[in-house]
């Protein structure tokens, strides 16, 4: 097998003296980033995991009764502080135009700036949602249920899942954009049915200790047995 590793945080390709196979941790000489690279090691699907045992973490409640347990996750904890500054930015720049126009009743520039005026409503939405929101998941021995609220967003759905058609839970790593030219990670929590079908739970996770820490509680809470998955970071 050959396996060429690039960093996680900047991208750059890593060399062979900066790669530690026993422990399958490197490290970048571009950005000085030392992460895992276990996940891109074959494996057999059934080998178990050692029982993750991570403490509550920034950002996450969690409720647990006898017949249900529900977790927390608050969006604030993973604020976007450059899209709060680009918001800022944007919308005082077509705020000036919709004064102009509104002050000298040059309505036509509000036709021009129609599309700025829009994305500026729309960043102030999705800002206003991630200060506010949290997602809620509450699991039951019949049901799995997440709900974001108070504030609707789109690509956030609501939805229920049968507990008993869970097989396993596993974390991940995806790109969520870029800054000045430098991939921007975040953190996911999938599960997987006895059908085979791959859900994405929870997204948008700033630190990988979240990821962990749901798939923990529900695991245990559910009393799945933790199981390496192809594809997950840990």
């Amino acid at each position: 097998m050959i396996l060429k590793l690039a960093c996680q945080q900047c991208g750059a390709p890593i060399a062979a003296a900066n790669i530690n196979i026993e422990k399958a941790i490197a490290k970048c000489d571009m950005c000085g980033c030392v992460f895992s690279f276990d996940q891109l090691l074959p494996r057999n699907e059934e080998t178990t995991k050692p029982p993750l045992n991570i403490e509550l973490p920034e950002g996450i409640d969690i409720l647990k009764l006898t017949h249900e347990l529900t977790l927390y996750i608050k969006w604030s904890n993973a604020f976007n502080k450059f899209l709060l500054l680009f918001a800022a930015i944007w919308n005082s720049v077509v705020l000036l135009f919709v004064i102009i126009a509104i002050a000298t009743g040059t309505w036509i520039i509000l036709l021009f700036i129609s599309i700025h005026l829009s994305v500026a409503i729309g960043l102030s939405y999705y800002l206003i949602a991630q200060w506010l929101n949290t997602t809620q998941i509450s699991v039951t021995g019949q049901r799995l249920a997440i709900t974001h609220q108070p504030v609707w967003v789109p690509l956030y759905k609501n939805r229920e899942i049968d507990s008993t058609s869970i097989k396993q839970l596993f974390c991940s790593q995806y790109e969520a954009g870029k800054v000045n030219n430098r991939p921007q990670h975040a953190y996911e929590v999938k599960l997987i049915t006895h059908s085979g079908e791959e859900i994405r739970l929870m997204h948008g996770l700033k630190k990988a200790v979240q990821a962990q820490y749901i798939e923990q509680q529900i695991e245990q809470y559910l009393r799945i047995k933790d199981v390496r998955v192809e594809g997950e970071l840990f």
